[in-house]
């Protein structure tokens, strides 16, 4: 007699006895006892899976700038202007976004960080973004 079944897993089945969980460490709570003792021939098979896009690539602490800019004052006076500016961690759907982002920030510092009037339209990044 054969016993075939699916089995339906998902992380957010069973918050109720599970609060904890997250999308990828979880356990579920069966509506029944599936008894897998009996010595039978068991075959199991992975029908479907699905994941979202939400993890991110730009993780805390990775995404810290430090700007330098050095104005040549009158005479050989130079004064060096420092700033720490901060990307937050998320997902950057392509290097272009990363660097419209990275844009942004560099913008935020003020007048005296500007970014150049070239869009970058590349960039070599340390951290891949995929």
């Amino acid at each position: 007699m054969s016993q075939d079944f699916y089995l339906t897993l998902s992380s957010n089945a069973s918050e109720r006895f599970y609060p904890d969980n997250t999308l990828t460490h979880f356990f579920n709570k069966l509506p029944e006892t599936i008894d897998l003792r009996h010595p039978r021939d068991w075959e199991v098979g992975l029908a479907e899976c699905w994941y979202p896009y939400n993890w991110f690539n730009l993780q805390d602490g990775e995404g810290e700038l430090e700007l330098f800019r050095e104005v040549q004052e009158e005479g050989d006076a130079v004064q060096v202007f420092r700033q720490k500016k901060k990307i937050h961690a998320g997902y950057y759907t392509s290097p272009q976004g990363f660097v419209n982002k990275l844009n942004r920030v560099v913008t935020s510092a003020g007048p005296r960080f500007k970014k150049n009037k070239s869009n970058f339209p590349t960039v070599r990044c340390r951290k891949k973004l995929s």
